[in-house]
């Protein structure tokens, strides 16, 4: 499926041809699944393994059982093992000179290749669909299961209105705080930690963040009900990080089972930037918007190539609109809950 030191294609809908006579060939059932996402219809279609280890990351969202239903976004999942027809996609859809992922865009449509797991995505604007293939199901990726589908999914929300943040979101009563912060800042504690003691939980790395309701306020959605641990996240996660292997990150489904619920979306309140403190003790402080928008839109925009500028512009614009603050993490984790209940109650 590759060779080395091609490019992107400048002809993406050559490539989506390729992809379509690809799933058309695919042997054995398909599996469905369809539920509501920011007020959307999205669809799931898998042949062979794969999709079933990518529904689970969705699956409290609210199912859609009528197929009759037309769906806004439509995803054909599969991979190359069962189809047969390998689409022509080496050397012209993708760039592979390196292990990192490289994105391009043709009009209406957007080609992104993931290298380490030899995966590519296209999505179709004017056909709402889109295309999610790899080359080997064994590759599949944990921060895949984690955060399935993540680019396609930032290309067809933003058309829609919707803005993907690179942060974590907990609520109170429908009021929600986002935390926001580079890879490391704690952003996966700090919302697991809030979850386990009763808050609701919307997501612990990626959110969506709108201006969708009557008051015209700010919304915070949930996209999936994973969290993320590393072994360095303890203490009050032992049994959890007991199944992780090799030092990778262990990824957990939340469920209300150990605590609060996870739910669809919530009003935004405000922004707090989350950073590893030096004490005991957990301490808020005010902080600018422009530098909560730093610890915000540099990641954001890294992970999510292709949604820049207009997304800038949105985070920029909600930043002035909301409260923001530091949140600077201390050694006592009850604390760090405290906090956070006192920055949705402070903002209310």
């Amino acid at each position: 499926m590759a060779t080395a030191g091609r490019r992107l294609t400048s002809d993406p809908r050559r490539a989506i041809a390729e992809l379509r006579a690809s799933w058309t060939a695919c042997t054995g059932p398909v599996t469905s699944f369809a539920f509501r996402l920011g007020g959307l219809t999205i669809r799931l279609h898998g042949a062979g393994t794969v999709l079933e280890r990518l529904v689970p990351a969705f699956e409290h969202h609210p199912p859609v059982e009528d197929t009759t239903v037309a769906p806004d976004l439509t995803v054909l999942v599969w991979d190359l093992s069962i189809t047969e027809h390998r689409p022509h996609l080496a050397g012209d859809v993708f760039h592979v000179d390196g292990d990192h992922d490289e994105s391009r865009s043709g009009g209406e449509v957007r080609v992104r290749y993931d290298w380490p797991q030899q995966a590519i995505q296209v999505w179709d604007a004017d056909e709402a669909t889109g295309y999610w293939v790899i080359e080997d199901p064994d590759r599949l990726a944990w921060w895949e299961e984690a955060a399935p589908l993540r680019p396609m999914l930032a290309w067809f929300l933003t058309a829609q209105g919707w803005y993907f943040a690179h942060g974590a979101a907990v609520a109170v009563d429908d009021r929600a705080v986002l935390l926001v912060g580079p890879g490391g800042s704690g952003k996966s504690t700090t919302a697991l930690r809030c979850q386990r003691a009763g808050l609701d939980y919307l997501g612990d790395d990626y959110c969506l963040v709108g201006t969708f309701g009557d008051d015209d306020g700010y919304v915070v959605a949930s996209l999936y009900r994973t969290a993320k641990l590393r072994p360095v996240d303890g203490p009050g996660f032992e049994a959890e990080l007991t199944r992780n292997e090799e030092g990778r990150k262990i990824v957990l489904t939340v469920d209300d089972r150990h605590g609060g619920a996870v739910i669809g979306r919530a009003r935004l309140l405000g922004v707090a930037s989350v950073e590893v403190g030096s004490g005991a003790t957990t301490e808020f402080s005010a902080g600018h918007a422009g530098t909560v928008l730093q610890a915000l839109a540099p990641t954001t925009f890294e992970q999510l190539p292709g949604v820049g500028a207009r997304s800038l512009r949105a985070f920029a614009t909600m930043l002035r609109s909301v409260p923001t603050g530091i949140i600077r993490l201390g050694h006592d984790t009850a604390g760090v809950v405290t906090a956070v209940r006192d920055r949705i109650e402070d903002w209310s």
